[in-house]
């Protein structure tokens, strides 16, 4: 009998060793998948942007609406804002954001500005009133009061939205698109309506040149 029992007991130590060893392998299979998950993942950035309050998230290659709307913000105050005294300072600072496919002609045109606010010696002033973001295109508006002071004091204010497409490559923020325009943000419902509205006024003239 004690032999019996001994026989039972060394099996069960065996099964259950045996049941440790499928245990501790699964276990250290699962710690690899898990760690090897961790190295593959994306690093992510939160940062406080000083342009908003709320808290804007950065990966290698995307960001966050509030980061994009934050660079928007800032780009906006920076173009917005020019006088024949920093002119050249706002230049240096776009230069590095734009991206090769709009950086040329951008950089003719910034000078061909600098130059004519030099020449007229005009100052620039821009109060931005709303920032958004839209989903569909990726596009940033920043939406405000632009102001022309010339050598005179005489002043020019209207409404202006600066627009951009802002990416991010290996962590920094490029510049792939930008456009500046009196009036309203050109959101695509706006465009739309716009297209609609201009269809229908040339139906109508084309309605009156059959009569």
């Amino acid at each position: 009998m004690k032999l019996e029992k001994l026989q039972k007991t060394f099996d069960g130590v065996l099964a259950e060793n045996k049941v440790h060893r499928y245990g501790n392998a699964i276990l250290a299979l699962a710690l690899l998948i898990a760690v090897m998950g961790m190295m593959a993942k994306d690093e992510v950035v939160v940062l406080q942007p000083p342009t908003l309050t709320e808290e804007a998230e950065i990966g290698p290659n995307w960001a966050s609406d509030t980061y994009k709307k934050s660079w928007g913000l800032y780009l906006a105050t920076l173009m917005g804002n020019v006088t024949p005294g920093n002119a050249d300072i706002v230049k240096k600072a776009l230069d590095p954001l734009l991206s090769a496919a709009i950086y040329q002609q951008t950089i003719d045109l910034i000078d061909t500005q600098i130059a004519q606010i030099r020449r007229d010696r005009v100052t620039l002033s821009f109060e931005p009133q709303s920032v958004s973001y839209e989903t569909e295109t990726g596009k940033v508006f920043v939406t405000g009061y632009s102001k022309i002071v010339g050598p005179t004091g005489n002043e020019n204010r209207d409404k202006r939205t600066y627009e951009y497409e802002i990416n991010v490559t290996n962590y920094r923020p490029v510049l792939d698109y930008l456009d500046t325009y009196g009036g309203d943000a050109k959101t695509t419902d706006v465009v739309e309506k716009e297209e609609v509205r201009e269809q229908r006024r040339l139906e109508k003239e084309r309605e009156r040149a059959g009569e």
